[in-house]
């Protein structure tokens, strides 16, 4: 796939490399490389939809994170176990 292909170069560009995850674990990103990015939504609301890019494996589950005021994050919500599709 095309949108694959062009993420896996973004990754290498940004100087990311595949991690394999041998247990569960909760990643997320504090910076991102495109001038502009979002890190977290400018409204209030529910999340209809989430996607996966590049992942290999699962399941997988999105967690919505807010800072804590001590400079780590509080998990205040999950989405169900979901396997990307082969």
């Amino acid at each position: 796939m095309q949108g694959d292909d062009d993420h896996g170069r973004q990754r290498a560009a940004a100087g990311l490399t595949p991690e394999e995850f041998k247990e569960i674990q909760t990643r997320f990103n504090t910076a991102l490389p495109e001038k502009g990015a979002n890190l977290s939504s400018p409204v209030n609301g529910l999340i209809v939809r989430w996607r996966l890019q590049g992942a290999v494996g699962g399941p997988f589950t999105l967690r919505v994170l807010r800072p804590n005021g001590s400079g780590a994050y509080t998990a205040v919500g999950s989405s169900g176990r979901r396997r990307r599709p082969a």
